[in-house]
């Protein structure tokens, strides 16, 4: 017969037989719960057809206004606190994009090269019939879970905002607002 030594040492003979993504931690559990409860903003957005069209429609105004050359909204952040906020120099960006130049689009904005795709995707989820949508809403979330790319962008959104804001803030200032 076996002596109780060897039934003991089974087990673990057995579990460093079993693959290693089997074998998780409580806490690589937690965090691979968290991550799959991250938002799917843009999934959401086109999720609801009066809000993809709410946003078309008021960006679309903006910057149109400002591609025009027609004063467009005044940004709240800036005109109470008197500092650009993340999005400051986007509508101008947007406009120097429907105008064909786009390295003076991103040096306005770096981010106004989602504009268009983002845009897109709004509007056919405000156009399109219930069915379709409801396919490219399936489709646009499963993308935004599988790559985190919603979250990244925020994250990346906000970096490159304090990095304009405290790494290069008289180049930020003059582009947005005109002064230092």
């Amino acid at each position: 017969m076996d002596s109780p030594a060897e039934h003991k040492a089974e087990p673990v003979a057995v579990a460093a037989a079993v693959p290693a993504a089997r074998l998780r931690t409580p806490a690589e559990l937690a965090v691979e719960r968290a991550v799959r409860r991250l938002p799917t903003p843009l999934a959401g957005m086109m999720s609801c057809r009066w809000a993809a069209l709410t946003v078309i429609v008021i960006a679309g105004l903006q910057v149109l206004a400002v591609h025009l050359g027609l004063p467009g909204w005044p940004c709240p952040m800036r005109t109470a606190l008197g500092v650009p906020c993340p999005g400051c120099g986007l509508s101008r960006a947007c406009g120097e994009l429907l105008r064909g130049h786009a390295l003076v689009a991103l040096r306005l904005h770096a981010f106004s090269w989602f504009v268009p795709p983002v845009g897109g995707l709004l509007a056919a989820a405000a156009c399109l019939p219930e069915r379709w949508r409801d396919r490219l809403v399936g489709w646009v979330e499963a993308v935004e879970r599988r790559t985190r790319l919603g979250v990244l962008v925020g994250v990346g959104f906000m970096a490159y905002y304090a990095c304009r804001l405290i790494l290069f803030r008289e180049s930020f200032y003059a582009a947005v607002m005109g002064s230092v």
